[in-house]
């Protein structure tokens, strides 16, 4: 296991006892101005810092972590992890690998509903999910029914 693998792994509340912790608590509390040259480059880091503040400082439950906003980048000075990675979206998956997907997100990306096999994935997704088969989509399927489900970036 490699030292990204591993900062994937390391469980909650060993988090705390992680060096670059004590450099951003020190930054929180205003005895530092800024992060080391490129703490932000490294994944570890960035791994272990946005893990910290969600699942420790935030205490978020599992299926709040995509939900987070940029208020709470800014308030937890995380802007350089976003800059890399340039959406939350992204960021958060980069942390958490495969245990989020596009629809856990407040939006999908921009081009989502552009490619079909997104389109027919998540419609059969949402029928599953309401225990429907492709021959109800004429008596059931509705625009109000497709925008609950998520088929609108709105």
């Amino acid at each position: 296991m490699n030292r990204t693998e591993e900062s994937h792994q390391i469980g909650r509340q060993y988090l705390i006892l992680d060096p670059i912790i004590e450099v951003y608590n020190r930054i929180l509390n205003g005895e530092k101005k800024a992060f080391p040259k490129g703490t932000w480059q490294l994944d570890r880091n960035c791994i272990i810092i946005v893990r910290f503040v969600l699942e420790v400082k935030l205490n978020l439950l599992t299926e709040q972590i995509p939900k987070i906003t940029r208020q709470i980048i800014k308030d937890y000075k995380l802007w350089g992890a976003l800059n890399r990675f340039k959406s939350i979206r992204k960021l958060i998956m980069f942390v958490y690998p495969n245990q989020y997907d596009e629809f856990d997100f407040v939006r999908v990306p921009v081009d989502y509903w552009s490619k079909t096999e997104n389109i027919r994935s998540r419609l059969e997704y949402c029928l599953e999910q309401n225990g429907l088969e492709f021959k109800d989509i004429p008596k059931v399927v509705t625009c109000e029914r497709l925008i609950e489900w998520g088929f609108s970036n709105h």
